[in-house]
């Protein structure tokens, strides 16, 4: 630090310049704070297993109900979907257990799947996103080679890095 008087080089923790005498005041902005390290980035957790089925559910029904934007990685997509199967199955049990609906369906199926429908295209969408593709082409699957296709695109890998979607999501087994 200058002293402002005499421009003389004076020590942080002195109070007076040596030189001329003049008292000084630290400003509150001059104070050097300390230097934190910063810790290092660590990779990502990956989940596999009830953990991650768990979480996709978590993510797909509760946090990203209607999110059709970002990105949707593999393990993501897929153990969302698994969970919609299973429960299907356990809803497809109820209904033969109660005696209620017809042969293919009943209501609690299909309530299921009126509420399942929108984070289901959501996370195709997503999914989509994730190779670097736009979500309209979801309506390819109104399309019987369509279907083929939107499959393909579910099943390959995404972009490495960030796309005009954004960054990847890696929280659940790519």
């Amino acid at each position: 630090m200058n002293c402002p008087n005499c421009g003389a080089v004076v020590a942080p923790n002195e109070s007076r310049c040596a030189k001329c005498g003049t008292i000084l005041q630290v400003a509150a902005t001059e104070q050097v704070a300390p230097v934190v390290a910063a810790a290092p980035q660590s990779e990502p957790q990956v989940l596999t297993g009830f953990d991650a089925l768990i979480r996709a559910s978590q993510i797909c029904v509760l946090e990203k109900y209607a999110t059709f934007s970002g990105r949707a990685s593999r393990g993501e997509y897929w153990w969302f979907y698994l969970f919609t199967v299973l429960l299907g199955i356990v809803a497809g049990i109820l209904e033969v257990m109660m005696g209620i609906g017809t042969d293919t369906t009943g209501p609690i199926s299909g309530l299921l799947n009126l509420a399942l429908l929108v984070p289901g295209l959501a996370a195709g969408v997503r999914r989509l996103h994730d190779g670097g593709r736009s979500g309209w082409w979801m309506l390819l699957v109104l399309t019987i080679i369509g279907i083929f296709v939107i499959l393909y695109w579910l099943i390959v890998k995404g972009d490495e890095g960030a796309n005009e979607y954004g960054e990847p999501s890696y929280l659940l087994a790519k």
